[in-house]
């Protein structure tokens, strides 16, 4: 199956670095990014695309500012072919507001490149895998922010309404939501299994959260 890889967000974010090493850890500069970045003939971020309400500075990807209904989008433009691999996402997510804030972002790993919809820019029906970074309560059970790993196979519309109750492989609560200090989540892959670990607020130990 074709894989792309692409970062979503309905929320206040920066993004500061992406980096995908392969099962033999070598760094695969095609899927990464990191500051500095420096416009050229093919754009600020190589081998990316992006849009909506994303704005790249020297220093950092800032998916979506802290204002009502914005949405900014990252793509990789290249296919994953590899069998087993390892990302890592430097992270801070901020805004002013202290009860009310956006749905949140996700990093996808789907069949679908360059689609757009209401589940943290996806598609409704996307065909893949996420880790979705939950920053609102629309069930209202009182777990956000929280962090899922969720799944779909393109025919059923993501349960949305539900924080991705029905898609929702596993899950941890973690408060990464206006931290003083940048956050980190490590995503890795390895014979068939996903696991998600994160260090948040500057902590330098990751935990595990979701497998």
């Amino acid at each position: 199956m074709r894989v792309s890889s692409a970062v979503f967000i309905l929320a206040a974010s920066l993004l500061l670095i992406c980096a995908v090493v392969s099962a033999t850890g070598r760094y695969q500069s095609q899927h990464s990014f990191k500051p500095p970045f420096a416009w050229s003939s093919t754009g600020p971020v190589p081998n990316w695309e992006f849009g909506g309400s994303t704005v790249i500075t020297d220093g950092y990807v800032r998916l979506t500012p802290d204002r009502q209904s914005r949405r900014g989008w990252l793509w990789n433009r290249v296919p994953v072919h590899m069998k087993a691999w390892e990302v890592e996402v430097e992270f801070k997510v901020h805004g002013v507001g202290r009860h009310t804030f956006g749905d949140g972002f996700a990093i996808w790993f789907t069949k679908e490149t360059q689609a757009q919809g209401p589940a943290y820019g996806n598609t409704l029906k996307f065909t893949g895998i996420g880790v979705v970074f939950d920053t609102f309560d629309n069930d209202r059970n009182r777990q956000n922010p929280l962090v899922a790993l969720v799944m779909n196979n393109g025919t059923a519309d993501y349960d949305y309404a539900h924080d991705g109750a029905a898609n929702t492989l596993a899950f941890c609560r973690s408060d990464f939501r206006n931290t003083q200090n940048v956050n980190h989540a490590r995503i890795t892959y390895l014979n068939g299994v996903l696991e998600v670990a994160l260090a948040t607020n500057g902590q330098s130990q990751y935990v595990p959260c979701a497998k």
